[in-house]
């Protein structure tokens, strides 16, 4: 079975190397970068931090906007245990109806959808 392979933290193989005890021979890792594919310019980085978003050269500033009010806005949901800042509506519906409902372009989108880490 040689070479790295990714699991899911939630992947009931993991549950099973932990309970076997094989976990303790195994390094685990989380992963550092995510990509995704652009048809003309192969992989690219996906920004993953406020200033990972502003020195992209991919992205308009008004794309650099929009991605740091989603962001800001996931972290205020995550973080801010009085009130609520998604609906419980939008947290029942599927991801990409999120997505498009929060008006995102699609090169933002693509970053959710479809990006390899």
């Amino acid at each position: 079975m040689g070479g790295p392979r990714a699991l899911f933290s939630a992947d009931k193989t993991i549950d099973l190397l932990l309970k076997s005890g094989a976990a303790q021979y195994l390094e685990f890792k989380g992963i550092d970068e995510c990509f995704v594919y652009e048809a003309k310019e192969g992989l690219a980085n996906v920004p993953d931090s406020r200033g990972a978003i502003f020195r992209d050269k991919k992205l308009s500033l008004k794309e650099k906007n929009q991605l740091m009010r989603f962001f800001k806005l996931v972290q205020q949901h995550l973080d801010d245990t009085q009130e609520e800042k998604i609906s419980k509506e939008d947290m029942e519906i599927p991801f990409v109806s999120f997505l498009e409902k929060m008006k995102l372009p699609p090169k933002i989108k693509s970053y959710f959808t479809i990006s390899v880490c």
